[in-house]
């Protein structure tokens, strides 16, 4: 609100001489302000899908009660489904997995988050699900 009033002074100033400058260094930071939101709000975006992914796969997981080719096929369906081709994934554990076992997924993406082109930082967009096997593997079940 307080902004508001210095911009409607400053439009309603008729000195002009610092006016224009003024006026041409706020609508470059406002700009600068604007870009900035809207890269950060892609890395969000990107990171709530992470989410979902990893998720996805903690589930899947459970209900198997295995870390074999097949969780590793499904994270394949599930980079392809999502366009992050470039996404890894690490589990904690590997191979069968008993009864109320807990494991941890990590799912993780590099992201480039700056300023359009001029300030690119990379940054790595992660994401951690946990779970517990609910599959009862018995000594006569393989």
């Amino acid at each position: 609100m307080r902004t508001l009033k210095k911009v409607k002074a400053l439009l309603g100033n008729k000195d002009g001489a610092g006016t224009c400058i003024e006026l041409t260094i706020l609508f470059l930071v406002v700009m600068m302000l604007l870009t900035t939101s809207v890269s950060f709000l892609n890395v969000y975006a990107k990171h709530n899908l992470v989410n979902v992914m990893a998720h996805e796969l903690a589930r899947y997981v459970e209900i198997k009660g295995t870390i074999d080719g097949g969780t590793y096929a499904e994270f394949e369906r599930l980079k392809s489904a999502s366009g992050y081709h470039n996404a890894q994934v690490d589990f904690d554990r590997s191979g069968k997995l008993s009864l109320e076992e807990p494991f941890t997924v990590t799912v993780s993406v590099p992201e480039k988050f700056g300023i359009g082109s001029i300030q690119v930082i990379p940054v790595t967009v992660k994401a951690v699900a946990t779970g517990r096997s609910e599959v009862y593997w018995s000594a006569t079940r393989s």
